[in-house]
């Protein structure tokens, strides 16, 4: 009975989720909320496209050959009847709505026709979205052509048919709702959106989650001004995924910077010390003067980290860091993982954090980056380089610098000798870096991570020796590089920002290789041999 419910869920979660306009037909018939009502609206659009790719992926298969109820899931999304769905839900005045529309496959409009003529049958729910449970849901008549869709002798919904669809409500006046809709322009929905992909969920507040998030907060949040809005939007295609976030939560709750933020500088786009870097993170802090007492207001209200971060703040003025100095030293954050380091003498990819800034105020911080090198118990030696007002370096027991040159602060896991190199970059990060117009940034290279982690795990390779001397570390090695095989696809994944309300992320995907798998395969067999070994020992 648990397998069987855990399919139908499934089946009824990506009915409602997956299902999506391929043109705005059930849009159309999701009618007006007032700004009075809590609402939320999901709208997805193309759903063969995503299904195609979700059951085509490696990952997919990797995953049903684990769990067989997921292998019944991919015979049913194979057979997906569903061609569209809008479902708006929420609370207002006459408490919890639902109102949505389906509109499936040409093969059931038979169905639909019999339904329409208020014959419908016990089974037409199972045969209209290919239930790989039959008998989880029931069609009974409600009244007239309106149906009520019955599982565990409880009501979930009720259904009716207009126009090739099915409309769906909690009650009749929601299934009314939803046909005036349909055919009344003038009493449909109308959002407003801020992103451009067609499938979507949208969230319009009424004041109550804003004003529980003000409540909660100890005084963070002051009291928010206008509705709280967020919205979600995703596309998928044949090179992968882009989605975005939106949410006006800084402006409602008086959050928003008052200046607008500047794109990012060559300058602040700071690149060195080799290698392939694999992942960066670079922006402008989206800080201002109010935000500083903000803080100072929560920790008088007794929250216990602002009062931390309050004292911190106190606590460096005695070097000369006030506010206004920290805000001129932050004017860019920037971390870069993939240079080069060493560790007991062998290679490993490095990476490094630094902050750009106005030179004055950067300079501040040579003392706390002296005192750093002197009182660390470590080896730092003082290095001469050009252009550097200050430079340490570290070489043992791993190599590590940092230093201070104009309105730049440096720290991080690099090597002397290759610090001024030129890292390689992938195509895609040369792009982000050469975008004159953006104002932060991430890129996840997941292809070079990937290399990365499967030469530090080559049975035959430098790391090795070092592996093998940890029976455990061993025995578990096989199954990350069952993992490394079931993320061949994805390739990189970017973020980029422009302010405190929105988001884009862009996932790219590639075809997963044979060989590529096979050479993964045997290292998790040469390791897996490696195990057996160890564990015959006395």
């Amino acid at each position: 009975m648990k397998k069987r419910f855990s399919v139908l869920f499934l089946s009824l979660v990506l009915v409602a989720f997956i299902a999506a306009p391929g043109w705005t037909g059930t849009l159309d018939a999701l009618p007006q909320w007032p700004d009075s009502a809590m609402y939320g609206v999901v709208n997805l659009e193309k759903p063969n496209e995503f299904v195609q790719r979700l059951v085509d992926s490696y990952l997919f298969k990797v995953v049903t050959a684990l769990d067989p109820e997921i292998k019944m899931a991919e015979e049913w999304l194979r057979q997906f009847p569903v061609t569209s769905a809008s479902v708006a839900v929420g609370y207002g005045e006459k408490g919890f709505s639902l109102q949505g529309a389906i509109r499936f496959t040409d093969a059931k409009k038979d169905i639909l026709a019999r339904m329409a003529e208020g014959k419908g049958e016990e089974g037409d729910v199972d045969a209209l979205i290919n239930s790989p449970v039959p008998g989880e849901l029931i069609l009974a008549p409600f009244e007239g052509s309106t149906y009520a869709v019955i599982s565990g002798g409880m009501a979930l919904v009720l259904a009716s048919v207009e126009q090739d669809m099915i409309l769906v409500g909690f009650t009749p006046e929601d299934i009314a709702a939803v046909r005036e809709a349909l055919n009344d322009g003038g009493k449909r929905m109308k959002l407003d959106r801020r992103l451009p992909q067609g499938s979507f969920f949208f969230f319009h507040d009424n004041g109550m989650v804003a004003s529980e998030l003000q409540a909660e907060s100890g005084g963070v949040l002051k009291d928010p001004v206008g509705n709280l809005l967020a919205e979600l939007g995703i596309n998928a295609s044949d090179k992968g995924f882009d989605f975005s976030v939106f949410t006006n939560f800084a402006k409602v709750f008086s959050l928003a910077a008052d200046t607008p933020s500047q794109p990012l500088t060559k300058d602040d786009r700071i690149l060195l010390g080799g290698g392939k870097p694999w992942f960066t993170l670079v922006g402008r802090p989206f800080i201002e003067k109010k935000h500083f007492q903000i803080l100072r207001e929560a920790a008088a209200g007794g929250d216990a980290y602002a009062a931390q971060a309050v004292q911190f703040l106190d606590a460096a003025q005695q070097f000369g860091l006030d506010e206004d100095a920290i805000l001129k030293i932050l004017k860019t954050v920037g971390m870069v993982f993939g240079g080069r380091t060493k560790l007991f003498g062998s290679p490993l990819p490095g990476g490094y954090f630094y902050l750009s800034g106005e030179t004055k105020e950067v300079h501040l911080l040579l003392p706390l980056m002296e005192m750093a090198a002197r009182e660390s118990g470590m080896p730092f030696e003082p290095v001469t380089k050009a252009g550097w007002t200050a430079f340490y370096a570290l070489k043992d027991p791993v190599d590590f610098v940092m230093g201070i040159k104009d309105g730049i602060l440096l720290a991080g896991f690099l090597s002397p000798e290759t610090f001024d190199a030129a890292p390689e970059l992938s195509d895609r990060m040369k792009a982000l870096y050469g975008d004159d117009k953006l104002q932060g940034f991430l890129h996840f290279d997941a292809k070079v991570l990937r290399d990365i982690i499967l030469s530090l795990l080559n049975p035959d390779g430098p790391w090795a020796a070092f592996i093998s001397q940890e029976s455990d570390m061993v025995e578990g090695i096989p199954y990350i590089l069952e993992g490394l095989k079931g993320a061949q696809e994805f390739r990189s994944l970017d973020i980029l920002a422009s302010d405190m309300e929105r988001a884009d992320f862009t996932i790219v995907t590639e075809a997963a290789k044979q060989e590529d798998i096979d050479a993964i395969s045997a290292m998790a067999a040469k390791w897996s041999a490696m195990g057996a070994e160890e564990q015959k020992k006395p």
